[in-house]
């Protein structure tokens, strides 16, 4: 009987102790290699690039629009390799060769960075810039804009919330140098 008794829970101990749980592991995203083949000359400077305080970290945020678009919810298991001000710097100085003689500076700040859902299956990547045409010598703002784009995801799930969100900061980008470029023609201080 005491045999049969340490059989029997040497089986369930052995039961228990081989049934793993899987270990899901975390996934680390940033914005890819940087293509520098076509970089555009630009006639200001790269100045600050900041975030608002909420998205200054690395957690992938995401927020359920057509449930509560005031909660925002972030991926367990995915996060960015560094914060969305510095993937949105380094993207920046991928796309161009700043002026470094230049009088006027372009200042960034973050304000939203998300993957939104319009519905349990559709999600879009929302890139919200703050910009902000600066003299270089006194800092003082010459002119500011507020600018966004979105992107499709391909998929509902932290991969394509990063897809989205990367394609819509490229877009983000794009018309921030725009704006700056046309503003810096347009300013006599940019000039100088």
């Amino acid at each position: 009987m005491r045999h049969i008794l340490l059989l029997c829970m040497t089986i369930l101990l052995t039961a228990c102790l081989g049934k793993q749980r899987p270990v899901t592991e975390s996934v680390v995203y940033d914005f890819g290699l940087p293509d520098t083949s076509a970089r555009h000359d630009i006639r200001i400077d790269i100045g600050r690039i900041t975030a608002t305080d909420a998205i200054d970290h690395r957690r992938v945020r995401y927020r359920l629009q057509y449930r509560d678009p005031a909660q925002v919810h972030f991926y367990a298991h995915s996060r960015w390799s560094d914060s969305p001000a510095a993937l949105i710097a380094s993207k920046l100085r991928s796309m161009v060769n700043p002026s470094k003689s230049a009088a006027c500076a372009l200042h960034i700040e973050i304000e939203s960075f998300d993957q939104v859902f319009s519905s349990p299956e559709s999600s879009s990547g929302i890139v919200r810039l703050y910009v902000t045409l600066q003299a270089k010598d006194s800092q003082q703002a010459l002119q500011s804009q507020m600018l966004q784009a979105s992107a499709s995801a391909p998929s509902a799930d932290s991969k394509g919330g990063v897809a989205a969100l990367r394609e819509a900061g490229t877009d983000a980008l794009k018309q921030a140098l725009q704006w700056a470029d046309v503003a810096a023609e347009q300013t006599t201080a940019c000039a100088a």
